[in-house]
């Protein structure tokens, strides 16, 4: 299966990037919530809760600009519950962001780059019934990311987050995965 070589391929670049500069890398734990929607199924509004979570390592390229990737999961898809048709998407990424992070005023940073995306899981709920297979979606989804990031201590900060498809996630329509990330980052090092 391709997902546990993508991830061994993950882990093992981090590793690298770790390794050649052990002196200088940080560590990083994200742990926080998306508020999702699917650009495209006709619904308004960041109305699906998801999880979003995982690690990252930055590397320093000046005091002010770091460069930083990162292995995370992330929950996406859009809810319609209210209203007819009803429809549930629930979509579930790994996500393999890569960003350059650059200090505007002392503890805030803004961030952004690209997110390659595989599909771990896809789940559609409807009037005509419950779908659990990925047929029709694009194992990858391809995204933009950007942020901003307030690190109010040395090991612990806040950030959000948003990321944007910028191609269809979907063969068969168009449609488009879009996130408000909210998270909280510790840094297993200082500054």
């Amino acid at each position: 299966m391709l997902l546990p070589k993508i991830i061994i391929t993950g882990l093992a670049c981090l590793s690298l990037i770790s390794t050649a500069t052990a002196q200088s890398f940080q560590a990083q734990a994200v742990v926080g919530l998306n508020a999702a929607q699917i650009d495209g199924d006709g619904l308004w509004g960041y109305n699906q809760a998801g999880i979003l979570g995982g690690v990252r390592v930055a590397l320093p390229l000046s005091d002010n600009l770091s460069a930083q990737a990162g292995m995370l999961y992330s929950a996406k898809g859009s809810r319609n519950g209210e209203y007819e048709p009803f429809a549930v998407w629930r979509l579930t990424y790994l996500e393999l962001p890569v960003e350059i992070q650059g200090r505007i005023v002392d503890q805030v940073y803004l961030f952004g780059g690209l997110s390659p995306n595989y599909l771990i899981k896809a789940r559609q709920e409807n009037t005509t019934g419950l779908r659990t297979d990925r047929r029709g979606y694009r194992s990858f989804d391809l995204c933009f990311v950007a942020g901003i990031l307030y690190r109010f201590a040395d090991n612990v900060g806040v950030q959000i987050r948003i990321s944007d498809g910028l191609r269809s996630a979907s063969e068969v329509q168009y449609i488009r995965n879009r996130t408000l990330g909210f998270a909280v980052v510790y840094y297993f090092s200082d500054k």
